[in-house]
């Protein structure tokens, strides 16, 4: 839930929001994730980072974590942090250790208190107004809940996908290494017996040599995207879960509003009667 309704604020007490940083960012190299064969794990790009302004761009555009040493352009992961509004903390992307602290209400306080307070309240225009502000804002995060859900079962699939791929591509460097170990085996067979048909044996191992490291890197880079697609469908879990659960309470406040409404409907033909 992006914000708690206008029309709702008026039946909650006023509070203060406080919130800070519980880590530090080191930077490191602009060439860092070219030169360790990785990349963003937020924007799945192995860039430098773009900025609109050249003059204003910062020391350097990519950053470790100092409490959990997760990497990332630094404009991703402050984009990631402000965008958190659904939860009263924010993670890393990666670790979900608690990188902001806030004093501020969680939806689920703010839900609460304000189900508490619909179920005193004698304002049945006010009700009435917040109930149908709070309908449009269920609608809308139960088509939030249907999208992710999409975008998950598709990330599932994919992650399955890439589970294939990486692991054909290790069955592929199993049968490249046996096919180099024979080879080494029989160039020793020969050593003494065949000195040249060892020797050429040995020429064929070294001429192997590039395909196997082709390979391993194919095998390591399969290993990769299945490590991401993972990453990709745990946060969109973690997303719908708390997405599914502002949902639940939502509907509680929906419900409370109509019983109260009845309720206050109730007392007033008891009293015209």
């Amino acid at each position: 839930m992006s914000q708690v309704p206008h029309n709702a604020a008026m039946v909650l007490p006023n509070s203060t929001a406080s919130s800070g940083p519980l880590y530090t960012l080191q930077d490191l190299p602009k060439s860092h994730f070219e030169d360790t064969n990785t990349e963003c794990n937020i924007c799945r790009c192995a860039d430098a980072a773009d900025v609109d302004n050249a003059d204003a761009a910062l020391p350097t555009q990519i950053v470790r974590i100092d409490l959990c040493s997760h990497i990332f352009h630094r404009i991703c992961l402050l984009t990631w942090l402000n965008e958190q509004t659904r939860n009263n903390e924010g993670t890393c992307p990666m670790c979900r250790i608690v990188l902001v602290s806030s004093t501020r209400w969680g939806t689920q306080d703010i839900l609460e208190t304000l189900r508490d307070r619909v179920r005193v309240s004698v304002d049945a225009e006010l009700l009435t107004s917040i109930q149908a502000e709070f309908e449009t804002e269920l609608n809308t995060l139960r088509e939030e809940v249907a999208s992710a859900q999409t975008i998950l079962h598709n990330e599932q699939l994919l992650r399955t996908l890439d589970q294939e791929a990486a692991a054909h591509a290790f069955h592929q460097v199993e049968l490249f290494q046996t096919e180099m170990s024979e080879r080494i085996m029989e160039a020793r067979l020969y050593q003494d017996a065949d000195p040249a048909r060892s020797q050429q044996l040995e020429q064929e191992i070294q001429d192997m040599r590039p395909r196997m490291g082709e390979l391993g890197t194919a095998f390591t880079r399969a290993n990769m995207r299945v490590n991401e697609t993972h990453m990709q469908v745990q946060n969109l879990e973690f997303e719908i879960r708390i997405l599914s659960n502002d949902v639940l309470h939502l509907q509680i406040v929906c419900q409370t509003i109509r019983e109260t409404l009845l309720s206050l409907a109730s007392s007033v033909d008891q009293a015209q009667a």
